[in-house]
Formats: structure tokens, C-alpha cells, sequence
């Protein structure tokens, strides 16, 4: 890992990288503070409402990447609307640092989802903005590596950012104004960080697997050109329709601790934590941990691997296995979870046009995170009117399909070697 590292250290990609972090800390905390405001300042009769709205906008940036990833696209001047909206977004949290001073109120409160959402919704663009150049940098070979050591790094910064953005908070009684000056300062550090970009002209070094598309394609055309890359949408709805079940199970075993305080490590909250922080770190660990054995693995086989270790989690739960091991076959998912995900990412990059990059990652993440809140919906509806044994077994049955289905692009895949 050091040595592509230093491979990469004299590029571009380290000042792209180092936005992207700044960029993704800005979002982040000021989303988490954005609901801590709300809880302390909001009326007694107005706070249930306000927590709900302000959960439901912060989701909509994630919903939207696939529109963010098309615009990007089809931008022209990548880099310099990059820029410029760097500086809008810091703008925005100096415009919001003046606007909260003021006492809440619906109007101060709809500005202020106005500006976290747009801020949100434009810096998503922003980011797709850049992939053509990090693309234009980074060797096919190293994209998986790369983009695993991004994803661990941020996601690391990001849970140090909301633990310290809220330490600070409470330090500073509660001053959202100046905290939103602070927030407006790391969006100005992403545009230092890129400030000296020059445009580049991406030539197509892939293969096409589709036909070149001008800048005015349709969104729809976009969208079933893309498709037409071999095994893509194949991918796409494996890890989709996994997602239904991936988060879904980590509530369902809240309740089943709740339910069973023999099982629980010390007292409730505590056994909560560690779930939490177990799979957090695991997904950071598998990140920037990329074994020679897994480098070699293909993502059907990684995502294959781990919805058999998901089965086993259940059967853990149905025969109430010792809390131990189920937190150890928690950590391997979420070690397996964090080499899958840059496996896919780096394939999409390497087998898509450049033309089209952004909307392909975009469509992966509007997928899951549109299916996220479905499994848990299901799930624990399930496990609350019927127990959570009938949800495990449910979740059971759900996970041998899937494992069948993948099996099915499994030999898809083999006979397109």
C-alpha cells in the first residue's frame, strides 16, 4: 500500500483525494449537527416533525447520484465548475452562520435545509466532476487498491469528524454559527486543494463496449447505454438486492438483544456499540487491508463469500450462539464488505467509458441506498409482528436465493472470460 502510494505522490490525484476528504467531512458533520440543532432548538411541539424532515433531506443527496452522476457526465469545464462550486458551498455555511444567529423559527429552518441540501446535492456533483481525471491518472491495475485506501481513509475521517465536529460543539455551548464558519472553512480548504487544476481532454483508453455518445444524450439513453456494458446490470442488482438484507440484519439483531439480555455484552447500550463499531471498522479494516487473495478474487466470488457468512450470522441468532462469535462473524462481513465495494467500483471504471463514469457509480449508489430502507422496513416489520426467529428464518430463505442467483452470474461470468 505504501509503495502505490508513492507511485501516486507526484500526481494530481493526491490533491483530488484530499478534496474529496475535506468535501465528504464537510457533509457529514454538518448533517450530524444540522439534527442536534434541531433537537435543542426546535419547539417541544415541532421537534418530532423537524428531526423527520431534516433525516429525509439529508437522504435525498444519496437518492439523487445517479442524476448528479449524469449531469457530471455531460458537463463540460469539469474542473472549473468544480472550483466555483467549491466556493459556492463555503459561501453558503458563511451565509447560514448569519441566518442561525437568529431564533428558529419555519422560515430560518427552511433555509437551512435549503442550504445543507443544495450544498449536499452540488458537492455530489462536484465529485463526479473529477473521476475523469482520477481516471486519467490511475493505472486499471491500481483503481481497486486505490480506491479502497479512499474509501477507508474518509470513512475514518468521517467518524473522527462528527465525534470531534460534536466534542467541539459542546465546547463552544452550542455556537451552530460558528461551527457553520468552520464547516464553510473545510469546502474553501477543498477548493485550495484543487485550485490549480488545469482541464484535461480524457481520451477513451477502454475498450468500448458501447457506442460513443455526444454531450447532449438523454438521460434515458444514457441509462440503457450504460446497461448495455456486459455483466453491469448483472452486478448492479446483486449488490442492490444484497442490500436489502445487509442492513436490515444489524436491526434485527438490535431487537434480538433487546429481547434476549442473556445474550447481551454487559448491558444493552453497550452491546450496541460494539455491533456498530465492530462493523465500522471492519469495512475500514477490509478498505485499506487489501489481501493478495482477495485482490485475485472476482466480486461475484467476494459477494458470494459473504452472503454465506450472512446465512451463518442467522443461524448464529436462531441458535443463539455466543455474542462473541456472532461480533466476530460481524467483523468478516464487514471486512469482506470493504473489499467488495472498491472490487466493483474499480470494474466499473475500468469497463465503462469514460463518458459515463459518474452515472455509473451513481446508478450503484441510488440503488442501495434505495433498497437499504426497504430491507429494513421489511424485516423488522417481520420480526415485530411475528418474532424475530420468523424474521431470521425469512432472512434465511431470502439468502439461499441470493446465493443462487449469484451462482447463476457466476457461471455467466466464467463463460464470458
Amino acid at each position: 500500500m505504501i509503495a502505490i502510494l508513492k507511485k501516486y505522490k507526484a500526481t494530481d490525484f493526491k490533491w483530488i483525494f484530499a478534496s474529496n476528504i475535506l468535501e465528504s467531512t464537510g457533509m457529514s458533520v454538518f448533517n450530524l449537527v444540522f439534527i442536534i440543532y434541531v433537537t435543542n432548538e426546535a419547539p417541544a411541539d415541532f421537534k418530532s416533525w423537524a428531526i423527520t424532515i431534516v433525516s429525509v433531506f439529508n437522504s435525498i443527496p444519496a437518492l439523487a447520484n445517479i442524476l448528479t452522476g449524469y449531469f457530471a457526465d455531460r458537463s463540460k469545464n469539469k474542473i472549473r465548475i468544480a472550483k466555483t462550486i467549491k466556493l459556492v458551498q463555503g459561501l453558503l455555511y458563511l451565509i447560514a452562520a448569519v441566518a442561525i444567529h437568529s431564533s428558529f423559527s419555519i422560515v430560518l429552518f427552511g433555509l437551512l435545509i435549503i442550504i445543507n441540501l443544495t450544498s449536499d446535492l452540488v458537492g455530489q456533483y462536484s465529485v463526479g466532476l473529477l473521476y475523469p481525471m482520477s481516471l486519467k491518472i490511475i493505472e486499471s491495475n491500481d483503481r481497486e487498491r486505490l480506491n479502497g485506501l479512499q474509501s477507508g481513509i474518509i470513512q475514518t475521517v468521517i467518524v473522527s469528524g462528527q465525534f470531534i465536529g460534536t466534542l467541539f460543539l459542546s465546547l463552544m455551548n452550542s455556537n451552530y454559527a460558528v461551527f457553520s464558519i468552520l464547516n464553510g472553512a473545510l469546502f474553501f480548504s477543498s477548493f485550495m486543494m484543487i485550485r490549480h487544476l488545469k482541464e484535461i481532454k480524457i481520451q477513451d483508453e477502454i475498450k468500448e463496449t458501447v457506442e460513443d455518445k455526444k454531450n447532449d444524450m438523454t438521460f434515458g439513453n444514457a441509462i440503457k447505454n450504460l446497461f448495455a456494458v456486459p455483466l453491469l446490470g448483472f452486478y448492479v442488482s446483486i449488490y442492490s438486492v444484497g442490500g436489502l438484507i445487509g442492513v436490515a440484519i444489524e436491526q434485527v439483531f438490535i431487537l434480538y438483544f433487546a429481547n434476549n439480555k442473556d445474550m447481551q455484552i454487559g448491558n444493552m447500550a453497550l452491546t450496541i456499540t460494539l455491533m456498530s463499531v465492530t462493523f465500522i471498522c471492519g469495512e475500514i479494516i477490509g478498505n485499506i487491508l487489501t489481501l493478495r487473495w482477495f485482490e485475485k478474487q472476482t466480486f461475484t466470488n467476494l459477494i458470494f463469500i459473504q452472503m454465506l457468512l450472512i446465512l451463518l450470522l442467522i443461524i448464529f441468532g436462531l441458535l443463539k450462539i455466543n455474542s462473541i462469535l456472532i461480533l466476530v462473524l460481524l467483523m468478516m462481513i464487514a471486512f469482506i464488505q470493504g473489499n467488495t465495494v472498491p472490487k466493483l467500483n474499480a470494474w466499473l471504471m475500468n469497463n465503462t467509458l469514460p463518458d459515463n463514469i459518474a452515472l455509473s457509480l451513481g446508478v450503484l449508489n441510488t440503488t442501495m441506498s434505495f433498497m437499504l430502507p426497504i430491507g429494513t422496513l421489511i424485516f423488522m416489520s417481520i420480526a415485530s409482528m411475528f418474532g424475530v426467529a420468523i424474521s431470521f428464518i425469512c432472512m434465511a430463505v431470502y439468502s439461499v436465493i441470493l446465493l443462487a442467483y449469484i451462482q447463476f452470474v457466476r457461471i455467466k461470468e466464467r463463460k464470458l472470460a
